[in-house]
């Protein structure tokens, strides 16, 4: 069932990627420019989670928020599961973020994330690959994705750093 599960959702989530890269092009007549993007990112509180045991695999449904700062500066909410099989130290999953903030010579809005991550659970190193599927106000045509590199503890408590690249109508 473990790693049935695992196969089907990294599938979904190809399929899901693949479809929202190709509906995130520029509004026609835009001039789309490309903004390398870096800074850092900190959890200060701990998440909201849930761990439940199905057979040999551990779920964890988890729920927080981060600051940002850098480049792009600003809160952000986000739901995630993780998924643990027996006998391994990764947890992998994904996450939906949204980051309210704003962008240097670009302005304000919403950015939508969807992402996957991969955790060593016995040092607390966290890699998060994240894909731009929507935005607001200043990011409304914006696309592009972002890399989290940090460490956090057992409740989610951490920090790192962040950089990508972001296509923006601005």
């Amino acid at each position: 069932m473990g790693t049935r599960f695992l196969r089907r959702l990294a599938v979904t989530f190809a399929v899901v990627l693949l479809a929202v890269s190709w509906a995130a092009a520029p509004p026609a007549g835009a001039a789309p420019r490309l903004r390398a993007v870096h800074g850092s990112w900190d959890n200060a509180d701990p998440l909201a989670s849930t761990l439940t045991q199905h057979g040999p695999v551990a779920v964890l449904d988890f729920a927080g928020g981060s600051r940002w700062s850098g480049d792009l500066a600003g809160p952000t909410s986000f739901t995630g599961r993780g998924i643990l099989p027996a006998r391994s130290v990764v947890l992998v999953g994904t996450i939906t973020e949204t980051f309210a903030g704003s962008l240097d010579g670009v302005g304000a809005g919403t950015l939508s994330f969807v992402e996957t991550f991969h955790q060593d659970v016995t040092t607390g190193r966290i890699t998060i690959d994240a894909l731009v599927v929507g935005g607001s106000g200043a990011f409304s045509a914006a696309g592009g994705r972002l890399r989290f590199i940090g460490v956090t503890d057992a409740d989610g408590v951490g920090g790192g750093t962040y950089e990508g690249v972001l296509r923006t109508d601005r």
